[in-house]
């Protein structure tokens, strides 16, 4: 009486396939959360036997990388990709998890889409120098890079890696000045802590390194490089 119009079969079976949908899904969210992440891939891999749904596969490529398989977390977002075939979002996720492959080909691919699909976008300019750099043509990254950083200031990565570049080319003046703009946007940031301490070492300017060394290590206790390179430079200073 008080039930209301009864369910069709079909109706009732798309209904319990939804709850078990459900379910499956937020005991993976729940369990990547927990860091449980074997069983995150297990939960978001029965959720998606059900029906395809970008949020759970942009779950599981996250899983996946925590675990390291690189190759099946890019074919999970290729799917989103399908879903979702002009988002920038998802270009720039699946550059990342390229990068973090070193699979450069790749990278250079999905760079060149992400271009393609707009040409104003200084975070596919990164992820077209960061391939060319990985693929050994410096200077053609230094130009994405240029092009990346007139196109959007605040990008960090961007501004370290080119002060990584300047620093190989031997232009330590132009790096330095990277180097600061990291380290006036964000004073702690360990990369650019470390790379000036390199800079003033290689200046000889051996009081800056040691200060810049010291910061870092009380940033990161556990800045293996940075331990072991004050001391280098302690050990030189002694000599000499």
């Amino acid at each position: 009486m008080f039930g209301g119009p009864e369910k069709e079969p079909g109706e009732v079976k798309d209904d319990d396939a939804e709850r078990k949908f459900d379910l499956y899904k937020y005991d993976g969210i729940k369990a990547l959360q927990m860091r449980q992440t074997e069983y995150a891939v297990k939960c978001f891999g029965e959720a998606l036997k059900i029906r395809p749904d970008v949020e759970t596969l942009d779950y599981m490529s996250q899983a996946l990388v925590r675990m390291g398989r690189f190759e099946e977390a890019l074919a999970s977002l290729e799917v989103v990709r399908k879903l979702l075939p002009r988002s920038e979002q998802v270009l720039r996720r699946m550059g990342h998890i390229a990068y973090m492959a070193e699979d450069y080909d790749r990278l250079a691919l999905l760079a060149s889409q992400a271009v393609e699909l707009n040409e104003q976008d200084g975070y596919a300019c990164l992820m077209a120098a960061q391939a060319a750099q990985g693929q050994g043509r410096p200077e053609e990254a230094a130009g994405w890079l240029d092009r990346a950083l007139a196109l959007d200031d605040s990008l960090r990565d961007a501004r370290l890696l080119r002060a990584r570049l300047l620093t190989a080319q031997g232009d330590l003046r132009a790096a330095e000045a990277d180097v600061q703009q990291l380290l006036d946007a964000q004073g702690d940031d360990e990369d650019a802590l470390l790379l000036r301490a390199r800079l003033c070492a290689r200046q000889g300017r051996v009081e800056e390194a040691r200060a810049a060394y010291v910061a870092l290590t009380e940033a990161n206790p556990f800045c293996e490089e940075a331990i072991q390179e004050l001391e280098r430079l302690n050990l030189l200073n002694i000599e000499h």
